[in-house]
């Protein structure tokens, strides 16, 4: 649904749903590995997971930074990336 909401912003095609009327639907993305890869390297979750908060951690104090580099990387503005992927959201995705 919140992709809906983003194209609502950025083109003049119709708005399906409005992510804002339904707080408790959230996106996420995830990781997926084979359990060949695991075999490998038993101790990549752990430290994905890791690299994850600190990355977290390092962007906290930084949103104006944090907000440029997704402009930059996905072409929204600011204020878009802002509402579509707040900080806080991440914090609860990489508990």
């Amino acid at each position: 649904m919140l992709r809906f909401f983003l194209f609502k912003d950025i083109c003049s095609c119709p708005v399906l749903d409005d992510a804002t009327k339904h707080p408790n639907l959230i996106g996420t993305s995830l990781t997926v590995v084979s359990e060949e890869y695991l075999k490998k390297f038993p101790d990549f979750p752990k430290i994905w997971n890791e690299a994850r908060q600190k990355a977290l951690k390092d962007l906290q104090p930084k949103p104006e930074e944090y907000y440029q580099f997704l402009s930059q990387l996905n072409g929204f503005t600011l204020k878009l990336n802002q509402k579509a992927t707040p900080i806080d959201l991440n914090a609860w995705i990489v508990k």
